[in-house]
């Protein structure tokens, strides 16, 4: 069977969680708390369910992912758990951001209580992160604490980021290992009309988150669920890829949400470690045949008799949610007034069309050479003589018949005048 371990580390001490499923999405099996980071990787190994988890680390089997996530003053400190884990031989060890883990958690919780929206506040003693999950992306908000720590603060900072985004949270978790945790879902409680939720084991919610965030950064499989986006914070210091399927989340920090003005503060104390029997997890959504459409989510088990039951609500369609603007922080934030019917379950996928035909294979069309000209001798430059000049021949008159001669008798009474007057010559034919 695969575990998957979330660790946090704060400058008021760490936790840790030891969760079943190589998701990290299954029941807690074991926690363990401590107010020092001395030695923790030696406390855990001496612990007798940790010790032989990280022992399966070592070598390879049991323990899929070790995601190690801390706050801003607990930077150093984290830095040397991670150096242990790796010196012992633990194998996937993931630094996990505030912010990750703070997405891993809230979209967990959105997907297990079945809402679309909803808004998570991880208060920390160094610093606090806001999650506003969304229908379309997630926005990330981390404060610092040392300048302003009041439980007020984070109420405003909280109502600021609302305002802020198109989102309208249909419920509030606020959760953490801070000693104020109440305070600060007391102030929330005061000026939202929502539900402010709390939850058992609030205070591993963060080694929970990063847990998670480990198990999505190694199945390298999974498209991010939705996009994320940022306000007033720098890049996330890790890349982490969301689950596409409908991310069911059996978180035993969630499995009873209950009112935060009936939450029961308690303080663990120092090496304190103990088996915590898991409740049994939510159904998980497996991608069904395209012919079927998935099952709605199950409600989750019955809260104790004086926390109000919360029946998860069937995920709508992704959809762009109207922006409501906070003019100021004093300002109520008005919820809506009921959750949306639930959508029609969906007609079930096309087949996929069929891949197109092969193009034929068309030999190419001959390309036409022309033969090369026949070689043509260059003209000679002999010239022949010019042939005699023929005179033409002189002309030559056609030849004139002579005038007929007289007869001689004429000729005798031409010379007689008498004679000649009556007569008239007559010429020989």
């Amino acid at each position: 069977m695969d575990f998957v371990l979330g660790l946090s580390v704060t400058s008021a001490g760490t936790r840790a969680v030891l969760v079943e499923g190589a998701a990290g999405d299954g029941a807690t099996l074991d926690q363990f708390s401590s107010a020092t980071t001395d030695d923790l990787v030696l406390a855990l190994s001496e612990n007798p369910t940790f010790g032989p988890a990280l022992n399966a680390a070592a070598s390879g089997d049991g323990i899929s992912t070790i995601g190690v996530t801390c706050s801003h003053d607990a930077t150093t400190a984290a830095g040397l758990v991670v150096d242990d884990l790796l010196a012992r031989g633990c194998r996937n060890v993931v630094s996990v951001s505030e912010l990750d883990a703070a997405e891993a958690l809230a979209t967990g919780l959105a997907d297990l209580a079945g809402y679309t929206e909803i808004a998570v506040c991880i208060a920390e003693p160094d610093d606090a992160v806001i999650a506003v999950v969304g229908a379309d992306d997630v926005v990330l908000d981390g404060i610092g604490r040392a300048a302003a720590p009041a439980p007020e603060n984070i109420a405003d900072h909280l109502l600021t980021t609302l305002g802020d985004t198109a989102a309208t949270p249909q419920a509030v978790f606020v959760v953490g290992s801070a000693p104020d945790v109440g305070d600060v879902a007391a102030a929330l409680e005061a000026t939202l009309e929502v539900p402010v939720l709390s939850a058992q084991e609030g205070d591993l919610a963060l080694a929970r988150g990063a847990a998670l965030a480990s198990a999505r950064s190694a199945a390298v499989a999974y498209p991010p669920a939705r996009p994320l986006r940022l306000t007033r914070v720098g890049v996330l210091s890790s890349v982490l890829v969301a689950a596409s399927l409908t991310f069911v989340v059996s978180l035993s920090l969630a499995l009873t949400p209950q009112p935060a003005s009936e939450q029961r503060a308690t303080s663990p104390t120092a090496g304190d470690a103990r088996p915590v029997a898991g409740p049994p997890s939510a159904p998980k959504v497996v991608p069904s045949a395209p012919e079927a459409p998935p099952p709605a989510p199950e409600a989750p088990p019955a809260p104790p008799p004086e926390a109000p039951e919360i029946l998860p609500e069937q995920l709508e369609p992704e959809q762009v949610a109207p922006v409501r603007e906070v003019a100021s922080a004093q300002q109520r934030w008005q919820a809506p007034a009921a959750p949306p019917p639930a959508p029609e379950a969906p007609a079930p996928a096309p087949p996929p069309a069929a891949p197109p035909p092969a193009p034929e294979n068309v030999a190419p069309a001959p390309v036409y050479t022309p033969p090369e000209p026949a070689h043509v001798p260059p003209a000679s430059e002999y010239t022949p003589p010019q042939p005699p000049a023929v005179q033409p021949p002189g002309y030559v008159p056609p030849p004139v018949d002579p005038a007929p001669q007289p007869r001689l008798r004429d000729r005798i009474i031409e010379r007689i005048p008498i004679l000649n007057r009556f007569h008239e010559p007559q010429f020989p034919g």
